[in-house]
């Protein structure tokens, strides 16, 4: 009974060190968010951390450009037909996403997953809303072998939470970085010499 005992705790002990690991990772990520990056040197930053931190099959993320969920950023250890620049097609799910700005959830073997993941043996596939200014502006997409948790989800949420931040100040930089470009060529204009 003693050595079961030590076995169970010994694996509860690793579990939590792992968890411990993830947060903090997610910790780090949250400080980068305000570091002067682009929008897809961010999502790049994410997708891969994450994807590592949470050892999930595939992550992807993707940005509403106009009608369309086009994918920004992946990161995956099995083969996936999900790349960036690719389009989400529209489902069921992802209408549910916008509509009401809740994460969709798939576990095995409970139907199809949402997305046209491509990788065999699924175990559970989260769809988290990425929510800037009250709007749905993008989803940050996992896909595991094993079923997904409440604490993992929770995590997630946090993350995304932080990316839409990130996003925006992102978005801003690139903003900034255009005026100042504008500004230098108008500048150089009004100075011959500055040619």
């Amino acid at each position: 009974v003693r050595v079961a005992t030590a076995v169970q705790n010994s694996g509860l002990y690793a579990k939590g060190q792992h968890r411990a690991k993830q947060v903090q990772l997610l910790h780090v990520l949250g400080r980068n968010f305000t570091e002067l990056m682009t929008p897809d040197q961010l999502l790049r930053l994410v997708a891969s951390v994450v994807h590592h931190t949470f050892e999930l099959a595939v992550l992807a993320i993707a940005l509403r450009e106009g009608d369309e969920l086009v994918v920004r950023a992946t990161a995956q250890s099995v083969d996936c037909s999900l790349k960036p620049g690719a389009v989400l097609p529209h489902s069921p799910a992802l209408d549910t996403l916008y509509e009401q700005a809740r994460t969709q959830r798939w576990t095995a073997p409970n139907g199809q997953p949402t997305l046209p993941w491509g990788v065999a043996e699924l175990g559970s596939e989260l769809l988290l809303p990425i929510i800037l200014r009250n709007q749905v502006t993008g989803v940050l997409a996992v896909a595991s072998h094993e079923p997904s948790d409440a604490q993992t989800e929770w995590l997630l949420q946090a993350l995304v939470a932080q990316l839409a931040i990130g996003l925006q100040n992102a978005q801003l930089f690139v903003r900034e970085q255009e005026q100042v470009q504008q500004l230098n060529q108008a500048g150089a204009l009004g100075h011959p010499d500055k040619r």
